[in-house]
């Protein structure tokens, strides 16, 4: 039997799964998973919220450094000498939450501050260390968002959001994150499902709208079906949305949509204001959340592009750095490559009112390479969070064009798509960060790179 020490409150404790902790959690982790700490322990929990005290089970303690991850099983919330400036009232009633905003309990400069420090971190590899800029709203910004639509404990229809690292579901009404006019409209949306039977209700709910108010839907069902049921019938008119389309998705995993949306009823999208230019937004294509905030990155891309004749938009969207390109830079040729339909759509029924030689495809950034397209004096791309394709990469490489224009929405693959890039005799002239989306651990970055 091994002999206790002579005095146990000098001894590390030793911490085991199944050990249950009472913890106050303050800080939030590059996962956006909250932290507190036991003695020299860290504890990570991903279900948890800022400012709360909570009655946490360990699942797991790392054998190699002081970390544990664990599980809430209540929670308190703790009074703070310095009240929050707005809380998520859904995120506050327990331990569940969305997981959309995990800043949102800090205070605004503390959250500021700290994606900072993960923005510094992340590109210190390269050696730089910009300024994070915001504009715009740092609530009720976002001009998307997805419901899971479930019933609750009591039967009720909800709309929900999962929780992260688990499969429990967080009610998303009122969501303080979203424009007010998608919030109505979900509120109203569930008041909808009170008078249809439940088993033929959407699996998902994808709302988007413009800062006019103006609201587009989406219904995804989770069976085949040849039309959407009788209920849905008049239901923009009821709902107040400009329009509305639906689509199957049969699959069990993760993915919300399997296909494009067929359109019931009035304007397939609603326009908004990015910068210079009415995008045609709607529920399937790609569009920045920010309307605000992208417009101005799109506006300083365009200005970089100034000078450049014939211009490549990778990853291109609905092609809103390219076309930036046009009205602000001046360019006067522009291909762009993006495998969403909606989005080459989108593209093409703006580059259509400018005065340029536009060529959108539905292609993979990776096939554009050996599209026959003319030689570009900069290509831009705007690849997601996992950075360049590796053949995208090699094919810049090969290519050679004077300037790359570098949109990011994950620091850590811009760093090392950077490192390469400035490994092969490209030089980082300028590089912007933004806080895009406020109260979330997201950057985006622009970046501009020359021979």
């Amino acid at each position: 039997m091994k002999q206790r020490p002579s005095n146990p409150s000098s001894a590390p404790r030793r911490f085991r799964p199944g050990d249950r902790l009472v913890l106050t959690f303050e800080e939030v982790a590059e996962d956006g998973s909250c932290v507190a700490y036991e003695g020299a322990l860290e504890v990570r929990v991903a279900e948890m919220v800022l400012g709360c005290k909570g009655y946490v089970e360990l699942d797991h303690v790392s054998p190699h450094r002081p970390m544990a991850w664990g599980r809430v099983l209540d929670t308190r919330i703790v009074p703070s000498a310095e009240p929050p400036r707005e809380r998520c009232v859904a995120a506050m009633q327990g331990a569940v939450r969305c997981g959309g905003c995990p800043l949102l309990p800090m205070q605004e400069a503390s959250g500021i501050a700290l994606k900072v420090r993960w923005l510094h971190a992340a590109l210190a590899s390269i050696g730089v260390t910009p300024v994070l800029e915001r504009s715009g709203p740092s609530l009720g910004y976002r001009n998307r968002n997805i419901y899971h639509v479930v019933a609750d404990i009591d039967g009720l229809a909800m709309l929900a959001s999962r929780v992260p690292a688990g499969a429990e579901l967080a009610d998303m009404i009122p969501c303080v994150a979203v424009l007010p006019a998608i919030d109505a409209a979900a509120s109203r949306f569930v008041r909808e499902l009170s008078n249809a039977p439940q088993p033929e209700w959407p699996r998902y709910l994808v709302l988007r709208g413009n800062r006019a108010g103006e609201v587009v839907g989406e219904l995804i069902f989770g069976r085949a079906m040849a039309a959407p049921p009788a209920w849905t019938q008049g239901l923009d008119t009821r709902m107040e949305w400009s329009g509305w389309g639906w689509s199957v998705n049969e699959d069990q995993g993760d993915a919300v949509r399997r296909a494009e949306p067929v359109w019931a009823a009035g304007a397939p999208f609603v326009l908004e204001r990015y910068g210079r230019l009415d995008l045609p937004i709607g529920t399937a294509g790609f569009a920045q959340l920010n309307a605000e905030a992208a417009g101005e990155i799109y506006e300083l891309a365009g200005s970089w592009l100034a000078g450049a004749e014939t211009v490549w938009d990778l990853y291109c969207g609905m092609g809103a750095i390219g076309l930036h390109g046009v009205v602000v830079g001046g360019v006067s040729k522009l291909f762009g490559a993006e495998s969403s339909a909606s989005s080459i759509a989108a593209a093409q029924s703006v580059a259509a009112t400018l005065s340029v030689q536009a060529r959108f495809e539905m292609i993979t950034a990776a096939e554009a390479f050996a599209a026959g397209w003319e030689r570009p004096d900069a290509v831009v791309v705007n690849p997601p969070r996992k950075g360049l394709e590796a053949a995208v990469l090699a094919g810049l490489l090969t290519l050679r064009p004077a300037t790359i224009i570098y949109m990011s929405c994950n620091p850590d693959s811009f760093a090392r798509d950077a490192s390469r890039l400035m490994a092969e005799g490209y030089r980082l002239d300028e590089l912007s960060a933004h806080d895009l989306l406020p109260q979330t651990r997201h950057t985006e970055l622009l970046a501009r790179f020359s021979l």
